[in-house]
């Protein structure tokens, strides 16, 4: 969870998008709205708060789909639903070279392979692989 100060305008700017609200009886909550699938993804979610000197704070998942929402130009601030990456971990304690790593990017269907090295597993105070 991340916290920072919001402003009234800002405040209103979240009201107006329309993103569900969630009802709660918490006299210093002001606002709290969730994602909708569309301008947010489902698992976001923003709570503001006041304090009793009118200060207010927002608490959210993600900071940055707060901003995205709130930047002067919107954009979506869901990830690229066509792109999807694949990682493959089945190398792991691999004897001779540590682990190996797969890794498939569909957005430009290339694959990267990448090693993680034996000396990252052997205790600081050692000088010996066993």
């Amino acid at each position: 969870m991340d916290t920072q100060q919001i402003s009234k305008t800002q405040l209103d700017t979240l009201r107006k998008m329309g993103l569900p609200e969630v009802k709660e009886n918490n006299q210093w909550l002001v606002l709290h709205v969730k994602g909708d699938g569309v301008k947010a993804p489902e698992s976001w979610n923003a709570k503001v708060y006041t304090d009793s000197a009118g200060n207010m704070k927002v608490v959210t998942t993600d900071m940055a789909v707060l901003v995205a929402l709130l930047s002067e130009s919107p954009r979506m601030a869901l990830p690229d639903p066509t792109r999807i990456i694949s990682i493959d971990d089945s190398g792991w304690g691999f004897p001779l070279l540590g682990t190996l790593v797969g890794l498939h990017d569909s957005l430009d269907d290339s694959l990267h392979i990448g090693e993680v090295s034996v000396k990252y597993y052997i205790p600081h105070n050692s000088n010996q692989i066993a």
